[in-house]
């Protein structure tokens, strides 16, 4: 009798997803040289829609509806559980600060952006994302039969809604038709597309195309969201990290288990940082320097936490 052999899981995704989540944080937080990188840490979002676009590729319209559904239920989940949150630190720092709690943020809410003040808005562009995609399915429409030029019209077209500032409706439709579906797309080609694209020698033009990118960061010029640099950064990075051959590790679990926790938790754990560097300066010039990774190793731990808090409570109520 043939024993069927155990294949590890590849930690391509994964390990993106980790050095994303970590980007993500880069992003929001301070240290020096900052500005000298931000077009490399921008590609975090843009990544993470790549990656989302690439997973849910399916040809059968059939599954691509079963698919949805899923993706739906859960970042709904994700949505319901990352506003409560919120809405509980606000509660709490309004409490202690004397503020009025119940100063709703519509105009953050109408940018995707969660309604509390944190700025999460890759989880909210991608529910809405995926409204849109069931809608398209009810009509028998797959969306990984888009082509490409609709792609290159969505991104060109963010240039009419330049001037629409950060917040408001506007702003919102922006996120998700000219950032999140774009990048989804992409990713769906890459997927749809990847046994032509990933011949052999082909990385040795990604790895030129990413030499120019990093060039071209120097003189880059931001028209859109995302500078065009950063925007060929984030899809040749892609790539090339589809074509390694990387077996799971520690920082491929991370990525898997605790990246979406680490991304929804890290603002919490950047205002705890700078209200304590306030009043302890000691720590001040710590979190000036060290901000990003002890922002994503505490976030890392309140993700372990919550993971075997919710396995306990599974345990118990399986009982």
């Amino acid at each position: 009798m043939n024993k069927k052999t155990c294949q590890p899981r590849k930690g391509n995704i994964d390990l993106l997803r980790c050095i994303m989540s970590f980007f993500v944080i880069c992003i929001h937080c301070k240290f020096p040289y900052k500005d000298s990188v931000r077009e490399i840490i921008d590609i975090a979002v843009p990544v993470f829609f790549l990656i989302s676009g690439f997973l849910f590729y399916t040809p059968d319209i059939l599954r691509e509806k079963t698919k949805i559904e899923k993706m739906l239920r859960s970042v709904l989940l994700l949505l319901i559980q990352s506003t409560t949150l919120y809405m509980f630190w606000r509660y709490f720092i309004c409490s202690i600060c004397n503020l009025d709690f119940w100063q709703f943020d519509f105009f953050n809410f109408l940018s995707c952006d969660n309604p509390f003040g944190a700025h999460l808005w890759y989880l909210h562009s991608y529910f809405v994302l995926l409204i849109i995609l069931l809608l398209l399915n009810r009509f028998k429409l797959t969306i990984s039969g888009i082509p490409v030029w609709i792609v290159l019209l969505l991104m060109i077209s963010e240039i009419l809604l330049a001037r629409e500032g950060h917040y408001g409706l506007l702003y919102g439709i922006k996120r998700v038709f000219c950032v999140a579906m774009p990048f989804f797309l992409i990713g769906i080609l890459i997927n749809k597309n990847k046994n032509c694209i990933f011949e052999k020698g082909k990385c040795y033009l990604y790895f030129s195309g990413g030499v120019i990118c990093l060039y071209n960061i120097f003189v880059g010029v931001y028209t859109f969201s995302y500078s065009w640099s950063t925007v060929c950064l984030a899809i040749i990075m892609f790539m090339a990290l589809l074509q390694m051959n990387i077996t799971d590790n520690i920082f491929s679990k991370i990525g898997l288990r605790n990246s979406l926790h680490i991304y929804i938790v890290h603002w919490i754990i950047i205002d705890i940082m700078n209200n304590i560097a306030k009043f302890v300066p000691d720590f001040s010039l710590l979190n000036d320097y060290m901000q990003p990774i002890l922002v994503f190793v505490i976030s890392l731990i309140c993700s372990e936490l919550y993971m075997t808090m919710k396995n306990r409570f599974v345990c118990i109520f399986k009982k």
